[in-house]
C-alpha cells in the first residue's frame, strides 16, 4: 500500500487532534528549510494540493501523514502538533 492510498483509507480515523496547528508549523518549517510544497508532496508521496489544503487548514492531515512530514522535515511529531 502506497502512503497516498494508506493516507486516503485514514482519512478520518485517526485524524490529528491538533490539526488546526499542524498546517502552520509544516509551513513555517518547510520555508524554514526552503522546501517547496512541491518538493514536499513528492516526498510524502501526496500532491501538492494536498499539502496546501493542510497548511491552509481545509484537510485534516491524519496522524500517519504528520509522523511523515516530521520525518522528510526533519523535525518531531511534537514540533509539528505543537500550539
Amino acid at each position: 500500500m502506497t502512503c497516498n492510498s494508506f493516507a486516503r483509507t485514514r482519512q478520518t480515523k485517526g485524524t490529528c487532534p491538533y490539526y488546526e496547528v499542524v498546517g502552520d508549523n509544516i509551513r513555517a518549517i518547510r520555508i524554514k528549510l526552503g522546501m517547496s510544497q512541491y518538493r514536499l508532496s513528492k516526498q510524502i508521496g501526496m500532491s501538492p494540493t494536498y499539502i496546501a489544503s493542510v497548511e491552509n487548514k481545509s484537510t485534516r492531515p491524519n496522524e500517519f501523514l504528520v509522523a511523515l512530514c516530521a520525518q522528510v522535515l526533519g523535525c518531531t511529531y511534537e514540533e509539528l502538533v505543537k500550539t
